[in-house]
């Protein structure tokens, strides 16, 4: 599985110490992005985005986020899709980064 940070996790069922099986990390220099819970919403209601180090989210696609938005976690965000969003990766800036969506959100009308 993916991470947002970039990294591929994954668990073995054997091996290790006990052959009980290994978790596992492979960084392959993927840049941290944001992931779509959903990969489409309608105009003024919540989408739902995983993001890694998330402090104060700042921007949806290239339009100011609208308040309010709920960070439910340090990388969970819950935001209505604002007006004059198009289908497009969503930008999320943090306070360390400007990061982007692995897909393009797609608006429904």
């Amino acid at each position: 599985m993916q991470h947002t940070n970039g990294k591929i996790y994954g668990l073995t069922s054997l091996g290790g110490v006990y052959d009980g099986g290994v978790l596992y990390t492979l960084n392959v220099g993927v840049k941290p992005f944001v992931s779509l819970v959903f990969n489409a919403g309608k105009v003024g209601r919540p989408s739902e985005f995983s993001v890694r180090d998330l402090k104060e989210p700042q921007l949806f696609p290239s339009t100011e986020l609208p308040r309010p938005f709920n960070v439910v976690s340090s990388t969970y965000l819950v935001a209505k899709t604002p007006t004059g969003a198009t289908t497009e990766p969503v930008t999320v800036t943090t306070t360390k980064r400007m990061l982007k969506s692995n897909k393009e959100f797609r608006v429904r009308h």
